[in-house]
């Protein structure tokens, strides 16, 4: 995985979003994926995707 400062190209899969509180639990979910499974969960903790109301207010966040 990499860590941009911002969102690079117009529509992304998803955003992760966490607070700097929570990095550490983000890590350690992150760290813990092995399957598709453990992928999943992540992804569903952790991911805005386009379908998700706030998804665009993040996305164009980084642009203001």
């Amino acid at each position: 995985m990499t860590i941009m400062p911002a969102p690079i190209g117009s529509y992304p899969n998803w955003i992760l979003q966490m607070n700097l509180a929570e990095l550490r639990s983000f890590v350690t979910s992150f760290r813990a994926i092995n399957s598709e499974k453990s992928f999943k969960q992540f992804i569903q903790r952790w991911s805005l995707g386009p379908m998700n109301l706030q998804f665009w207010n993040v996305f164009h966040s980084f642009k203001d």
